[in-house]
């Protein structure tokens, strides 16, 4: 009985473990700042962005300085005049990637900062 209680905790530590890594490597989180090389909306409601960073921590290696969102109500509209905005500008932005990767289309973004 002894052994079966050390094996199962054994075997639900793993679980946590390969759990707790699957949300880490899944994270929210901000990119570095950097400078709006394009910005395109393309078929459908899909908007792209590719840009400068030095330092994409999202975890997406196939496209590592393009990212995308779907333009389908008014918090992603405003998220694209932003955009836009800070292209127009030159100014600097951080991105805030949703930790979903797309291999054509880089990281999926929830949130824009224009910072400089």
């Amino acid at each position: 009985m002894r052994v079966r209680g050390v094996l199962l905790v054994a075997a639900l530590s793993v679980l946590v473990v390969a759990f707790e890594s699957q949300a880490i490597a899944n994270a929210v989180i901000w990119t570095n700042g950097g400078t709006i090389t394009d910005l395109a909306q393309q078929g459908g409601n899909y908007s792209f962005v590719n840009f400068g960073v030095t330092g994409n921590e999202s975890g997406c290696t196939d496209a590592p300085s393009v990212f995308y969102f779907t333009v389908s109500d008014d918090k992603t509209k405003r998220m694209f005049s932003m955009l836009l905005a800070a292209q127009a500008a030159g100014r600097r932005v951080r991105l805030l990637t949703t930790g979903t990767c797309n291999g054509w289309a880089g990281a999926e973004i929830a949130g824009v900062i224009v910072i400089s």
